[in-house]
C-alpha cells in the first residue's frame, strides 16, 4: 500500500513537471509566432516604402528627362537666403547700405553692375526654362489625360 502511494505521488510530481514544461514551451512557440508576424509585416511595411521611394525616383528622372525641373522652390528658397546673407555680410563690410550720392568706388559700382547683369541673365534663363517647364507639363497632361481613356477595366481574381 505504501508504495502505492509513493508512485502515485511521484507520477503526480512528474505530470506535474510535464504539465509546466509543456505551458513554457506553447508560451515560447507563441511568442516566437508574434515575433515572426511583426517582422513579415515590418518587411512587407518596407517593401512598400522601397517600392513607392523607386517609384518616385523614377517619375522624377521621367520629369528631368522630359525638361520639367523639380525642386524648383526649395532652389529659389536657398537662393534668397544666400542673396540675403550675401547683402548682410556687405553691410558689414561697407559699414551701412550704399548711399546714392555716388560715394561708392569704381570696384564696388563695378561689382554692382556684375552682380545685376548675372541676376538678369538668371531671370532670362528662369523665364526660358518656365516655358520649356509649362509646355512639358501641359504636355504631360494630354498625355495623362488620353491613358486615362486606353486603360482597360481591372480584371477580377
Amino acid at each position: 500500500r505504501r508504495r502505492q502511494i509513493v508512485k502515485k505521488v511521484n507520477r503526480q510530481k512528474r505530470d506535474a513537471k510535464l504539465a509546466e514544461m509543456n505551458k513554457n514551451i506553447e508560451a515560447k512557440e507563441k511568442k516566437d509566432k508574434e515575433r515572426l508576424s511583426r517582422q513579415a509585416n515590418t518587411d512587407a511595411l518596407n517593401a512598400l516604402f522601397n517600392k513607392a521611394a523607386e517609384q518616385n525616383n523614377q517619375i522624377k528622372e521621367d520629369m528631368k528627362s522630359r525638361g520639367v525641373e523639380t525642386g524648383v522652390v526649395k532652389d529659389k528658397k536657398k537662393k534668397d537666403k544666400k542673396e540675403k546673407k550675401e547683402k548682410k555680410d556687405k553691410k558689414s563690410k561697407y559699414g551701412g547700405w550704399f548711399s546714392s550720392k555716388g560715394n561708392k568706388s569704381k570696384v564696388e559700382m563695378e561689382e554692382k553692375m556684375a552682380d545685376d547683369m548675372l541676376k538678369m541673365q538668371e531671370e532670362q534663363n528662369q523665364e526660358e526654362k518656365n516655358d520649356t517647364d509649362e509646355a512639358a507639363v501641359s504636355q504631360l497632361q494630354k498625355q495623362s489625360s488620353s491613358e486615362v481613356y486606353e486603360t482597360k477595366k481591372p480584371q477580377t481574381t
